[in-house]
């Protein structure tokens, strides 16, 4: 579900997944949707994200806490950390590369829009995890 984030989002960031500040304002703000996550994540047994250990939890912490709720602990699988074998030599994949050792199709002009990225990263995902690549 797309927030509001309350201020204006970063060229940089904006640059990547073409989201604006104004495609927001009319979105719930973080404090309307994190209790929604907290019972998503306390529902849980698993978490699958790509760069979850390195952005995705440390944000989504540091944001449950600001919101005063608890964090539920959970296991993380990592698919960068964790799919250092899809590439040559151990390297972190980025999801391109992640794909492409996955047999799994990548669109450049779907890519950085959350839907698509979380649906292919999950492929990735059950494809490694039927070789063993991944453990939970």
């Amino acid at each position: 579900q797309p927030i509001n984030p309350g201020r204006p989002i970063d060229a940089k960031a904006q640059a990547v997944h073409g989201i604006t500040f104004e495609m927001l304002t009319k979105e719930p703000e973080w404090e309307v949707v994190a209790p929604k996550l907290q019972r998503v994540i306390s529902a849980s047994e698993i978490i699958v994200a790509h760069n979850g250990l390195g952005f995705d939890m440390p944000f989504v912490t540091h944001e449950l806490k600001r919101a005063g709720l608890e964090v539920p602990e959970k296991k993380v699988v990592d698919t960068c950390v964790d799919g250092r074998w899809a590439t040559p030599l151990g390297k972190i994949p980025n999801l391109r590369e992640l794909c492409f050792a996955c047999n799994v199709e990548y669109d450049p002009d779907s890519a950085h829009a959350a839907e698509y990225d979380v649906d292919v990263m999950m492929k990735c995902f059950f494809h490694g995890y039927k070789k063993g690549f991944f453990r939970v």
